[in-house]
């Protein structure tokens, strides 16, 4: 059985309360809550005949299911990947994991397959989506919001300081010179800015050798002090580059690798002291030893960026100061506003800049 937290049980209570008078509710909880869990316990409370559980990948999956073994409700519940595209006819529960994506065809299709008297929890730990479909709109309103406080003052996560790193250098001649080559007088404004962005990516990110070469440094550094270390890329090709430039006890993990799930434990163990990752770390990869992250990845997204630092935000008991790494990108507007962007996220989040 699962002894929960204050604010886990208070979060099953008000979850149980919310299902019973609204049927369709969503759960903010941060990362390194215990989401899991908390679900797990609505499902023991609420006791539904059948209960299907939609997760994004194999490693979310199996945390729900350990999540239901431990509240001994796995009998009545199937945990799968939403992929597979499962059908929710025939359940009188859904559980939504990684709500944020609920906009995506996969799972509202799964939402639509489900009855009209079906309860649905879906849980995130960022509800604000970068496009136009809103979860509220799509599951039901945010009944319940764990306060990041709240898991800080149960030890469970805790802070980080950030360094930043900088690239000397315009790339901004050698982006408009690449992206001239595709733009046409009659493309708008955004379809322009598409273009000059995903040449500034390519260009100052991912095959950025001088920046990749800085990540790995750092990288290499963390690790023969004995620390575990991600590192998040943008592109499978950007990650290969810095693994081969960290040089041995670094590893390439991504969604199609073969033996993921025994990649990912061996990390955990402390097996392997790095991990070199895209997008697979933006929900669920639980791997509490790592102290410290490097985003070599970009990005502006304030709800995945949350997640990222979620990764490093894990409390193992070993005592260590937790770090984050990124990059300021000087070197082009596009790049150097994201940077901002992320810079914000991490102050709303209470990060020491050192």
């Amino acid at each position: 059985m699962i002894t929960f937290e204050p604010y886990q049980e208070r979060a099953v209570n008000y979850l149980v309360s919310g299902l019973n008078r609204y049927k369709r509710i969503i759960l903010v909880s941060p990362a390194g809550s215990g989401k899991t869990l908390i679900c797990a316990g609505v499902v023991r409370r609420m006791k539904p005949r059948k209960c299907l559980w939609i997760t994004p990948s194999e490693e979310t999956r199996n945390q729900g299911r350990k999540a239901c073994e431990l509240s001994e409700v796995s009998e009545i519940v199937d945990c799968v990947c939403f992929q597979g595209k499962p059908s929710a006819e025939g359940y009188d529960m859904l559980i939504i994991d990684e709500a944020h994506g609920a906009g995506c065809n996969s799972i509202q299709g799964i939402i639509d397959s489900a009855a009209d008297d079906c309860l649905i929890l879906g849980v995130t730990a960022t509800p604000d989506r970068t496009d136009d479909k809103e979860i509220i709109k799509i599951i039901g309103p945010i009944f319940h919001t764990v306060s990041r406080a709240d898991v800080m003052a149960t030890g469970r996560i805790v802070s980080a300081s950030v360094r930043w790193l900088d690239v000397p250098g315009s790339i901004a001649e050698e982006v408009n010179k690449a992206a001239a080559k595709e733009i046409r007088g009659w493309m708008s404004d955004e379809q322009r800015n598409r273009i000059i962005y995903r040449h500034a990516k390519r260009i100052g990110i991912v095959e950025n050798q001088a920046r990749n070469q800085k990540a790995a440094e750092v990288a290499r550094r963390a690790m023969d002090a004995g620390r575990s270390v991600l590192v998040l890329v943008a592109e499978k090709a950007q990650g290969n580059a810095i693994v081969a430039m960290i040089g041995k006890g670094a590893v390439m993990v991504h969604s199609g690798m073969k033996k993921r799930e025994e990649t990912i434990e061996k990390l955990r163990r402390g097996d392997i002291l790095c991990a070199v990752a895209t997008s697979l770390a933006d929900c669920g990869m639980d791997v509490p030893i790592i102290s410290v992250l490097v985003m070599a990845c970009g990005g502006r997204a304030a709800g995945r960026t949350e997640q990222r630092v979620g990764r490093a935000a894990r409390n193992n008991g070993d005592g260590l100061d937790k770090w984050v790494f990124d990059f300021v990108d000087s070197g082009h507007f596009f790049l150097s506003a994201q940077s901002k962007a992320r810079r914000k996220v991490y102050k709303t989040l209470g990060l020491k800049e050192a």
